[in-house]
């Protein structure tokens, strides 16, 4: 699912980190909730995110790749934009 989608049930946001922060991306998996109702029954978080090669690195390609990237920081701001 991507932000159009998103948009026609909801609202968008850009999240802007004003704190330190870490991130999370999978060159594999776009949308994580969707991937957990979609994983083998039995399936451990840890496995699930081992076979979709989750990683804390390359932000650069994160983007790119134009899945979900997860954000932890303290604090953030999210604006929300008309797509």
């Amino acid at each position: 699912m991507n932000a159009k989608s998103y948009a026609e049930h909801g609202e968008v946001r850009v999240i802007q980190p004003l704190s330190d922060y870490v991130f999370c991306w999978s060159p594999k998996c776009c949308d994580l909730y969707e991937e957990v109702t979609l994983s083998p029954q039995g399936e451990s978080v840890h496995d699930m995110m081992e076979r979709l090669e989750f990683q804390c690195t390359d932000i650069y390609n994160a983007i790119k790749s134009r899945n979900e990237i997860m954000i932890i920081c303290d604090r953030l701001k999210a604006s929300k934009i008309e797509i």
